[in-house]
């Protein structure tokens, strides 16, 4: 897609999902790809947010990527992923 267009995916037959079609039919094509049954569009949207974290994107870049509205949701991926990163420079101190 051109870097200004918007992409979205629609159904078979063009019209926008609703966010419970959308949700049904993501687990259906992750059953068909032989996906473990609790494949979901939002464990890959999470997925998404804990290794946007992992690799130092802010809160903020998180919140801008995945469409939350407010800054409490993209936090719970930052807030995970800074307590591995204090954890491990702590015990890599006491090599």
């Amino acid at each position: 897609m051109p870097p200004d267009v918007l992409m979205f995916v629609h159904t078979q037959t063009g019209a926008a999902y609703k966010s419970t079609s959308f949700g049904n039919e993501f687990r259906d094509w992750c059953k068909e790809a032989g996906l473990p049954p609790q494949s979901s569009a939002h464990g890959v949207r999470k997925a998404a947010g804990r290794r946007m974290a992992e690799a130092g994107v802010s809160a903020k870049g998180i919140m801008s990527v995945l469409g939350h509205s407010s800054l409490f949701e993209a936090e719970r991926y930052t807030k995970s992923a800074d307590q591995i990163k204090l954890a491990d420079d702590a015990i890599s101190k006491l090599r």
